[in-house]
């Protein structure tokens, strides 16, 4: 069988800014700012009734999926 390896996310997030330091040739830029990208991260705040939201588009989307028939 097989799988993704499970990575702790803080190490995701470092070497998706090595990438992004590669593809934009841009040095370290990304990579020598991650503690304040992880900071900022960490810090993120979701919007009041968020959470609402997220399972009322949910179940919308359900509905569609279940409802709509693909030619």
């Amino acid at each position: 069988m097989y799988s993704d390896e499970i990575i702790p996310y803080e190490k995701l997030i470092r070497k998706n800014l090595q990438f992004m330091d590669m593809d934009l040739d841009t040095d370290d830029l990304f990579l020598s700012n991650y503690k304040a990208i992880l900071q900022a991260y960490y810090d993120l705040k979701t919007f009041s009734g968020s959470y609402f939201r997220s399972r009322r588009l949910e179940k919308s989307w359900a509905f569609f999926i279940f409802n709509v028939k693909f030619v």
